[in-house]
């Protein structure tokens, strides 16, 4: 199949193999011979899928050069782990790199592990993927480098330590639903300095250090309990950004109501011998600045 503009996702069927899905009318197919015909486009790009490679390339370079070859597809054979354990049959997605992105495609790649925690993904473009294992509606996070021709054996999970504490709210009255908000847990990721225009911010944002630093951000899931206690499993040596927002509950209609409080902490896991540890890193109390209400 052949694309030259809009957006496209590439997504794999266990009988049929590689597939892109996008706009009708912008993808096409060789004929028995391999030969296709393509009007220009808007967009230069052109993607070509097929069980025995891709290429991503442009208009012009076809113009110059008709025939292509195909690059070899790269194979990912996996194992999920918590602690020194496999997970059988967690649900794994595989996701293109996120930050400094120029893929003109999406994948949309998931898998459910076996009885032994293990998985596969084939048909997978070369270069650095994310695997997130999915876990109470969060990824679980970890770069792999994929290069074509070749099988990539990453272990998600596994390394690293718990980390363990509790939010108490700095109005002991309020109430708070842990279970209604948006926590993220991630890798420390550079935090922009002051700049007198939005041009400035734009040039250091996407600055190739910038976007190399946000390419390397990954994110752990957190798991709160009702009384405002949190644990997040295997969380490696390094440093690392908690944003925790909770909110209201709507009185009418479906959807979250306003933000109820919030919360920002930084922290730092020291180098663990071995790589591994089961001993959780306490991060005590933490303080909630909730949002005032008018009355109460």
């Amino acid at each position: 199949a052949v694309m030259g503009e809009s957006s496209l996702t590439l997504s794999i069927d266990p009988r049929l193999g590689p597939r892109l899905f996008g706009t009708t009318g912008l993808i096409t197919r060789t004929d028995a011979a391999g030969h296709v015909k393509l009007s220009p486009r808007l967009s230069p790009r052109v993607v070509i899928v097929h069980t025995e490679g891709y290429l991503e390339t442009t208009f012009s370079n076809l113009l110059a050069q008709p025939t292509v070859t195909l690059q070899p597809w790269g194979r990912i054979e996996g194992v999920v782990r918590t602690g020194t354990h496999a997970v059988p049959g967690a649900d794994v997605a595989l996701t293109e790199s996120r930050a400094g992105s120029d893929m003109l495609y999406t994948m949309g790649f998931q898998t459910r592990a076996d009885d032994e925690g293990k998985f596969q993904f084939q048909f997978v473009p070369p270069g650095n993927r994310f695997l997130s294992r999915q876990m109470r509606g969060q990824g679980y996070q970890s770069i792999v480098k994929v290069e074509g021709g070749k099988t990539a054996n990453p272990v998600v999970g596994g390394t690293g330590r718990p980390v363990i504490g509790r939010v108490a709210p700095d109005d002991a009255f309020r109430t708070i639903n842990w279970t209604n908000g948006n926590q993220r847990l991630s890798t420390a990721s550079p935090r922009a300095p002051a700049f007198v225009s939005g041009e400035d911010y734009q040039q250091w944002f996407n600055s190739p250090e910038v976007v190399t630093a946000r390419e390397a951000v990954v994110s752990y899931p957190i798991a709160f309990a009702n009384d405002g206690s949190f644990r997040a499993e295997d969380v490696p040596t390094g440093r690392y950004q908690m944003y925790l927002n909770f909110y209201e509950r709507r009185q009418t209609g479906p959807g979250i109501g306003p933000v109820a409080g919030w919360l920002n902490h930084d922290f730092e896991i020291a180098p663990i011998p071995g790589g591994r540890s089961d001993d959780p890193l306490n991060l005590g109390t933490l303080e909630l600045k909730t949002r005032r209400i008018v009355g109460e």
